[in-house]
């Protein structure tokens, strides 16, 4: 899946198909958060199939302990997006399907 705006014969097309591949779990997600697209790396990660997690919330594949303040964090992500600021990359603990 291409973003929007994104050709596949493009730079940033050829970066998104490397990203796609490598060995690092990665996500597309929505405005809304859910996500649209993992790569095999997230699927290997979280022992689920690709289509059980399309759609998905990412914070029901977080830890319990860990979700409030991630939803926390989102409500400032969305207040930097409407100012158009430019949003990191994020890193957070997710729990695989064996728990």
């Amino acid at each position: 899946m291409m973003p929007p705006g994104v050709a596949a014969s493009s730079p940033a097309g050829a970066l998104l198909r490397t990203v796609w591949a490598s060995a690092i779990p990665a996500t597309l997600q929505g405005a809304d958060f859910h996500l649209l697209d993992v790569n095999q790396a997230f699927v290997d990660l979280v022992g689920l199939p690709r289509a059980q997690l399309i759609g998905r919330d990412p914070l029901d594949l977080q830890p319990p302990e860990d979700r409030e303040a991630n939803r926390l964090e989102r409500l400032v992500m969305n207040v930097d997006v409407s100012r158009g600021l430019p949003q990191p990359a994020v890193q957070r603990r997710m729990v695989d399907a064996q728990g």
